[in-house]
């Protein structure tokens, strides 16, 4: 697949950033909009890093694409190594896979979540639920 048929030029793939091409690009910021909608978060909360990267930020988080177009990786900070303790129980408890561990930080690999993972994942990255639109039945009540 070439760039053309992502429709993108080629200077949307900068020479600093992880993407080979203009459809990694396209792929990953796809992915993730697929992944805000689950958590019932804005698109607007899928952004690039400084390095070029599609990811979703949160207050001392972030979710990035693993990869493989079917999981993601969610990077978290805790403020002291107890609150980090507390928040590997009840992620595990979630079905969430550790895969890195620190004192007070570590990362975690996630597919699609469910309803109660998505509630658990925006009360960690510190997110609002997206507002949603009243349908014309229910104002002209």
């Amino acid at each position: 697949m070439s760039a053309r048929d992502c429709g993108l030029g080629l200077s949307a793939v900068g020479l600093r950033t992880p993407y080979r091409n203009a459809c990694e690009l396209v792929q990953d910021k796809d992915q993730l909009i697929l992944l805000a909608e689950a958590l019932d978060v804005s698109p607007r909360n899928v952004r690039k890093d400084p390095f070029g990267e599609w990811l979703i930020q949160g207050k001392g988080s972030r979710l990035e694409s693993w990869g493989d177009l079917s999981s993601y990786l969610l990077y978290l900070s805790a403020k002291s190594a107890r609150k980090w303790g507390a928040i590997k129980r009840k992620a595990k408890a979630f079905g969430l896979e550790i895969t890195q561990d620190g004192d007070a930080e570590g990362c975690f690999r996630l597919g699609l979540p469910n309803e109660a993972q998505a509630a658990y994942l925006r009360a960690l990255l510190g997110l609002r639920r997206r507002r949603h639109q009243r349908s014309n039945e229910t104002t002209a009540n």
